[in-house]
């Protein structure tokens, strides 16, 4: 995964989500985020959203990490994301739910 970490980030979207997505995979949050902030917008897809949640979360931006969530939760469009995202919100909203008792 650190190999793709190494390409230059002014490359194309698809390359940009290659590193991205490498970064992430190595636990690499914060420049994930960078990362995933440089992908053109036309490619912001599902798989993105997802994604760049998990990194805002991660990054302590837990607010707008829910927010993106529940928009890709309710995206017809996005199959299987949208499903993780409601996963990931239910597993969230649990884990809130325990700490409160």
């Amino acid at each position: 995964w650190k190999n793709y970490a190494r390409y230059d980030t002014s490359a194309s979207g698809e390359i940009l989500m290659h590193q991205a997505n490498a970064l992430f995979k190595a636990e690499d949050f914060a420049a994930a985020e960078k990362v995933y902030l440089k992908i053109p917008a036309e490619m912001r897809h599902g798989e993105w959203q997802y994604r760049m949640a998990l990194t805002q979360y991660h990054n302590g931006k837990w607010n707008q990490a829910e927010e993106r969530l529940q928009r890709l939760s309710e995206d017809k469009n996005a199959a299987e994301y949208a499903n993780l995202a409601r996963l990931e919100l239910a597993e969230k909203r649990a884990r809130r739910l325990l700490e409160e008792q």
